[in-house]
């Protein structure tokens, strides 16, 4: 119930079947006491995670933002949007942030993705099929940025301007055969 496949761009990249190579406890928005059910995983994070987070500065305030230290036990970047958005799917589309290749890839979505990952809230091999084209690609160069020599994907200024055509059967059937 707590512990997840924790997936970052390496993994994606480099694993034939872009699974992910480690582990992570997750206690989403839990409340302390619900975590604290969980005996084994809660004092792993209570030995491991919960003196990093109490860390304070000379001053005595905490080193992290709030609401880290107040909420030591949970996943520091929740981003509940993006999983209210999944909620309801088995899979969706995953491209990693800064890479070369720009692929986007179909990835299970019962797993904790790493900040890095530029996760689509859909299943459609129409768009499977757009996002992994040429033009897309070409489309990412062109108006994303870059990390050294790498594109680096930003969907406000990449994914949110591309002209989307229609999602047409050819579009899925192409998306599957990928």
């Amino acid at each position: 119930d707590v512990l997840f496949p924790y997936l970052n761009g390496e993994d994606l990249n480099s694993r034939p079947d872009c699974s992910a190579s480690r582990w992570v406890i997750d206690f989403n928005d839990w409340s302390e006491e619900r975590a604290q059910e969980f005996e084994l995983p809660f004092t792993r994070l209570s030995d491991r995670v919960r003196p990093e987070r109490h860390r304070r500065k000379p001053n005595g305030d905490f080193v992290l933002r709030s609401p880290l230290p107040k909420r030591w036990w949970q996943y520091a970047d929740k981003r509940p949007a993006m999983r209210k958005a999944i909620a309801e799917l088995t899979e969706a589309l995953v491209i990693a942030q800064v890479s070369r290749t720009l692929m986007p890839a179909r990835v299970s979505t019962g797993q904790v993705f790493d900040a890095k990952l530029i996760v689509f809230a859909s299943d459609s091999y129409a768009l499977q099929s757009l996002l992994s084209s040429t033009i897309h690609q070409a489309w990412a160069v062109k108006f994303g940025t870059t990390m050294r020599t790498d594109p680096t994907y930003t969907p406000s200024s990449v994914f949110e301007t591309f002209p989307l055509p229609d999602a047409t059967d050819w579009l899925q059937r192409i998306g599957k055969t990928l």
